[in-house]
């Protein structure tokens, strides 16, 4: 079900990818755990005045969206549907960890910092 308005037309509910859904069930199988739904929720704060929160729950409160991934149940309070239509919850395993910080800048020989390589020195 689409809904438009103004902006352009918004997918009712969350969407949520075949990647996503299998690593869910993944997790739920490793936990040993089948009665756990994925909840999304969004909730007061942050910099933005929103807070987006994804853990696993065993509630079924009154209200509750409820949708079926391939086996995966992603549940959402009534409170937060609005905010979460369109969304989309994927999963990206990384094969590479990430880049480490970079190193602090060299010294010259006068004891301040060298520039970059490739950049040009600063005027006097």
């Amino acid at each position: 079900m689409s809904v438009s308005d103004e902006t352009g037309t918004v997918t009712d509910g969350i969407i949520v990818t075949d990647a996503a859904a299998a690593k869910v069930r993944a997790l739920l199988e490793q936990e040993g755990r089948d009665d756990l739904a994925l909840r999304v929720a969004v909730q007061p704060g942050g910099c933005s005045g929103l807070r987006y929160q994804l853990f696993f729950d065993e509630r079924s409160l009154d209200g509750d969206v409820v949708k079926d991934f391939d086996g995966v149940k992603v549940v959402t309070d009534r409170m937060s549907a609005p905010y979460l239509g369109g969304a989309s919850i994927d999963f990206v395993a990384r094969t590479s960890p990430r880049p480490a910080r970079p190193a602090p800048a060299s010294r010259s020989s006068t004891g301040s910092p060298s520039p970059p390589s490739g950049s040009a020195p600063s005027p006097p």
